[in-house]
């Protein structure tokens, strides 16, 4: 009797053992499209992660990873371990990565087949014709949503700034006049993979 409870335990933490490690087997298949035109993005680079968010950092490590078909489809598979954060996360030319796009938080299940979309914005760029009509002394124009840094300006311009595709961008500025300052704002409507023009005037 004895013999029969201890083979029964055994078998119960066998089962346990095995049930929880294909509880830790993770697929995500899905689609990587651009953001405001749904067009699905080829060959884009798909990673599942998990990361660790009790290490300053965030430390990230990397379960599997493959490039979309022609449609934009993906899967990708591997184990999961336990109390961590999980990602799937896609990486494509021309677009920002899956971190600029969306405000990333964990966005898959540990142990579980799902399916996923995962849209990324598109570069664009705004060419800012900087005018010197209004009297002011110079302009200061606030770094724009996917640009790199902010541009300044004492007399007529040029600049070229990237920015997020296939949105509305607002356009911060500062007028100075004798140590004054006023604030502005101009719109540009982006279009992915093109540049529009906006005139800005101080």
């Amino acid at each position: 009797m004895k013999l029969n409870l201890f083979a029964l335990f055994a078998l119960s933490v066998l089962f346990y053992s095995c049930e929880k490690e294909e509880s830790s087997y993770t697929e995500v298949s899905g689609v990587v499209y651009t953001e405001g035109t749904s067009d699905p993005i080829a060959n884009a680079l798909v990673s599942l992660e998990w990361w660790d968010p009790a290490v300053f950092g965030e430390t990230r490590y990397y379960v599997d990873s493959t490039r979309t078909n022609s449609d934009g489809e993906f899967k990708v598979s591997g184990n999961l371990p336990q109390y961590q954060e999980y990602y799937v996360i896609a990486h494509a030319e021309k677009h920002f990565e899956t971190e600029t796009s969306q405000r990333l938080k964990p966005n898959i299940s540990r142990g579980k087949k799902q399916n996923i979309s995962l849209p990324l914005i598109p570069y664009s760029w705004i060419k800012m014709n900087i005018s010197k009509t209004l009297g002011n002394d110079y302009i200061r124009i606030n770094t724009i949503l996917g640009g790199n840094y902010g541009y300044f300006s004492s007399s007529n311009n040029v600049y070229y700034s990237p920015a997020l595709g296939n949105r509305k961008i607002e356009i911060s500025c500062f007028r100075i006049k004798d140590g004054i300052q006023s604030t502005v704002q101009y719109y540009a409507n982006t279009i992915g993979q093109d540049t529009v023009e906006v005139t800005i005037e101080f």
